[in-house]
């Protein structure tokens, strides 16, 4: 089926406005061994039709909404490419980033090669483009990627034959982290990953626009612990869970758990067992205030002076003029 180095799938729904400014981008990428697919999830907006005209070499597919992952594995069902570059409609990735990470992939005998990527901010004002992140792993990639370590998803080329052997995206996550319990899963699964330097992914974040955590906080959140937790199954069931993998999942948790402390308290007890589930002899990481008010008086009481404090500081930002 592979006949092709790279299909570039792009799930849209309703990124209209996104478009013109991506297809620009790829134009210049394009050659008789790249392929672009897009998406169109659902969106009512004529995306499809409209990215076919900017761009009439892509494949433009439709199908009901059913979330970014969906449209991934959908555009992967009729990819040529030997790999696949994950592109969201409203991101971007730089010239050379193909043939670089190609190259690479092929001469170690990779299934994922990520780069370096860079947040753009974009808001009424215009864009302001943060420095580049120098993504390399310091640790093994599964311990990274539990213990919070990540790249932006537009950063890595991953082999069509991994990305399939696991099922591809994890539809019933929906919008949530669908990319780094993607990553985890490959990890997991025993695909090797591998780091070429070079800026070529560019992450938007649109001010004007509320990010998928705040759309559906609680959804967001749920959905990151079951990935940790399910990822944490499969390294038991392979025998892979390490005491390292083991305390980076608790940390990552703990994390996840803090954000219902004050809406959800009972939620955020049943979260913090798992984490001592995880890891017998927890200790959060954070602020050294936080790290010793939890070892003398215990996790609740050290989460409720820090949401304590961070009241005081939202009250006194809310009463500047």
């Amino acid at each position: 089926m592979n006949n092709l180095d790279v299909s570039i799938i792009i799930p849209c729904h309703n990124g209209a406005r996104y478009l013109p400014k991506l297809a620009a981008s790829l134009r210049p990428l394009l050659t008789p061994q790249i392929e672009v697919i897009l998406v169109d999830d659902g969106g009512t907006d004529e995306s499809a039709e409209l990215f076919q005209r900017l761009l009439p070499e892509a494949i433009c597919l439709r199908q009901s909404n059913q979330g970014p992952g969906a449209a991934r594995n959908r555009g992967a069902e009729v990819a040529r490419g030997e790999f696949f570059q994950l592109l969201d409609a409203d991101d971007s990735i730089e010239s050379g980033k193909l043939t670089a990470q190609l190259a690479f992939a092929k001469k170690h005998a990779l299934d994922v090669v990520y780069s370096d990527w860079r947040m753009v901010l974009v808001d009424q004002g215009g864009e302001t483009r943060e420095p580049w992140v120098q993504a390399a792993a310091t640790k093994e990639v599964v311990e990274a990627l539990l213990g919070g370590w990540w790249f932006a998803t537009a950063a890595a080329l991953v082999r069509a034959t991994a990305y399939r052997s696991v099922r591809g995206c994890d539809v019933t996550l929906h919008n949530t982290c669908d990319d780094f319990d993607l990553w985890v899963r490959l990890g997991i699964a025993g695909f090797r990953f591998g780091h070429v330097p070079g800026p070529f992914a560019n992450y938007y974040r649109y001010q004007c626009v509320r990010s998928i955590s705040r759309q559906n906080r609680r959804q967001f959140l749920e959905g990151e612990a079951r990935i940790i937790l399910n990822a944490m199954r499969l390294l038991e069931e392979k025998q892979g869970a390490s005491l390292a993998r083991r305390a980076a999942a608790a940390q990552r948790l703990y994390g996840v758990a803090r954000n219902f402390y004050g809406w959800d308290e009972a939620r955020y007890h049943d979260l913090t067992r798992e984490v001592f589930g995880l890891d017998p002899q927890f200790r959060p990481g954070g602020a050294m205030g936080y790290r010793l008010c939890s070892r003398m008086f215990g996790l609740p009481a050290a989460e409720k002076l820090a949401w304590f404090k961070r009241g005081l500081t939202r009250g006194k930002a809310n009463s500047r003029p």
